[in-house]
Parts: C-alpha cells; structure tokens; sequence
C-alpha cells in the first residue's frame, strides 16, 4: 500500500508540474494550478488561449479542448 501511494502521488505531482511549471521547449501552453484544479469552468474563462503545440490540431477555435 505504501508503494501504491507513492507512485500515486509521484504521478499526479509529475502531471501537475508538467501542466504548471515546466518549460520543456515543446512549446506546451503553462496554466496555473487553479486552472488545472477547475478544468471544466474552461468554458466560462475569459480570454483563455493556448499554443498548438500539437501536430494538427487547432485549439485556437476550442481551447478547452487542451484539457480532454
């Protein structure tokens, strides 16, 4: 159990810096950890945008979409 909470916790923290913090070069849009926490009142944020930094998707029109 102890080992199972662990990697729980390492993998959530590692999700939650990636989306927060880390500036990798890949171009990622960064969010805050409010952002990250409420991810589904995207819809009702003003002036959210984010990069696309993914091949051949086009976020610009639908940038909640980053999220799913």
């Amino acid at each position: 159990m102890i080992i199972g909470m662990y990697v729980g916790i390492a993998t959530v923290g590692i999700f939650v810096w990636w989306y927060t913090m880390a500036e990798t070069g890949d171009g990622h849009t960064l969010v805050t950890f409010e952002q990250l926490s409420t991810w589904s009142q995207c819809p009702n944020w003003k002036d959210f945008k984010v990069n696309n930094f993914v091949e051949g998707m086009d976020l610009s029109a639908a940038p909640c979409e980053y999220f799913t």
